[in-house]
């Protein structure tokens, strides 16, 4: 009977430790790694944070996607500008670079990154548009300005290259908006293509923020050296 007993405890810890292996598994994944630590920081069924297909979602009534949007991560730690840049490029059929020689093209510093003005040169001499804002003023009065302004562009297929203070200073691509639904932006969400994506346990490099947030910390680093406010730059294919 003690055996049997014994048989059939064991028989449960092993069910049980099965089941949290499976559901609540923080044992991180050797698919992808941290720029910064050399540690791989994707988890299985993450408590946290929930993975989303955002490849192939598409647009809806307040939903605003560039959906089939390829991301790329960056190789070095000053390089999102340029592996932003990169993936842009290869949305717009643009493939004979990579991330290296985007950084060569823009003049890409190991200590301050790259610069909105050489990134807007380099766009102007190959097959693409744009529409930018590279000051040390304002461009936008107003998150419902801007709301309005990536709705029109996301709309229309153009991608918004953006430079702001998460990480001190960093280079994304929006490639998604969600209103919601309602009249207020403080429930409204962004997506953008972001090279590194190390804190969501996920790195699809795909990064979800709330759009509130991300516009008023819209400007760069004090240590760059043009502070600009609200640094933008829309491509578009000619």
């Amino acid at each position: 009977m003690k055996k049997y007993l014994l048989i059939r405890l064991l028989f449960i810890c092993s069910t049980v430790l099965t089941w949290c292996i499976n559901n609540i598994n923080l044992t991180i994944s050797n698919s992808t790694w941290n720029l910064a630590t050399g540690n791989n920081l994707n988890y299985n069924n993450s408590p946290y944070y929930v993975s989303h297909d955002f490849y192939n979602m598409s647009s809806s009534w307040s939903l605003h996607i560039l959906n089939n949007y390829k991301t790329i991560q960056q190789t070095e730690e000053y390089s999102c500008g340029c592996a932003a840049l990169l993936s842009i490029l290869n949305y717009y059929w643009i493939d004979w670079y990579d991330e290296m020689d985007i950084c060569k093209h823009i003049w890409t510093s190991e200590l301050t990154g790259s610069s909105p003005d050489w990134i807007i040169s380099f766009i102007n001499k190959i097959w693409l548009n744009n529409f930018h804002h590279a000051a040390e003023d304002y461009f936008f009065s107003s998150p419902e300005d801007f709301e309005d302004y990536l709705i029109v562009k996301l709309d229309s297929w153009f991608v918004t290259l953006v430079d702001w203070l998460d990480y001190g200073w960093h280079w994304q691509a929006i490639i998604w908006l969600d209103t919601m639904w309602t009249d207020d932006i403080y429930d409204d969400v962004l997506i953008m293509a972001d090279s590194l994506d190390d804190t969501d346990h996920n790195q699809d490099w795909y990064y979800i923020t709330p759009f509130a947030r991300f516009f008023y910390m819209r400007e760069e680093a004090s240590f760059t050296e043009t502070k600009y406010k609200q640094p933008f730059i829309t491509i578009f294919p000619k």
